[in-house]
């Protein structure tokens, strides 16, 4: 056969690995395409970032939920645990070193263990 009349058929004169490198490589990005829509839906976050708003709102910081999770008002408290929930689990990308660092941690771990929260 000649070079031209190979070429015509599907993968004939064409570098097998190469082949076998671009499938891979697609099939990769298609997984990864899959997984990063799966946390999307499960994190209830939409396509499109503007319309997206952090859970703080306005007004709110970090600061100010430590502030809040740490007060003896038990209504305040849930309310700010609450929103430290919702932020690391509904951002794309979550804070979660600036949130260690607050010191919300064992306040967390405290409500994870009180019996009003069960």
């Amino acid at each position: 056969m000649s070079k031209d009349r190979q070429k015509t058929y599907k993968n004939r004169g064409r570098n097998i690995t190469d082949l076998r490198n671009q499938r891979s490589e697609v099939t990769v990005e298609l997984r990864r395409n899959r997984k990063e829509e799966a946390l999307r839906k499960r994190r209830n976050i939409p396509e499109d970032a503007e319309d997206y708003q952090s859970p703080l709102g306005a007004g709110l910081t970090l600061e100010s939920l430590v502030i809040k999770a740490q007060s003896s008002n038990q209504e305040e408290q849930f309310s700010a645990v609450q929103a430290t929930r919702k932020i690391l689990s509904k951002d794309k990308n979550p804070p979660i070193d600036e949130i260690i660092r607050t010191g919300i941690v064992p306040v967390l771990v405290s409500c994870l263990q009180s019996v009003r929260y069960a």
